[in-house]
């Protein structure tokens, strides 16, 4: 398992690398458009959660299993965001994410 670098939680960027199931990237507190990237070379599927606990119990907003650019909306403050592989999720492949604002 790898997770990516994190560069801060207000505000910048959380990054997600990884060749494993039941991982994902650190929570990234968004407020308004936000940004969603996935790219490399994989096999899998990879999960959009949001918590409104402080990252207590996580939602599933959406699932990806090809390489994405998107853009987000939460439109509620105080919202953490991550990127997620749940557990069997994982085929094959490095799966690079970046989730940013």
């Amino acid at each position: 398992m790898s997770i990516g670098d994190f560069f801060g939680r207000e505000g910048i960027s959380v990054a997600l690398s990884t060749t494993s199931s039941d991982t994902g990237s650190d929570g990234l507190d968004v407020y308004g458009n936000y940004n969603i990237s996935l790219f490399g070379t994989w096999a899998g599927t990879v999960h959009l959660q949001r918590s409104f606990d402080s990252e207590v119990s996580w939602v599933d907003i959406d699932s990806f299993v090809a390489n994405v650019e998107l853009v987000g909306l939460q439109p509620e403050n105080g919202v953490v965001t991550r990127l997620f592989v749940k557990a069997g999720n994982y085929t094959s492949g490095t799966i690079e994410g970046r989730l940013s604002q």
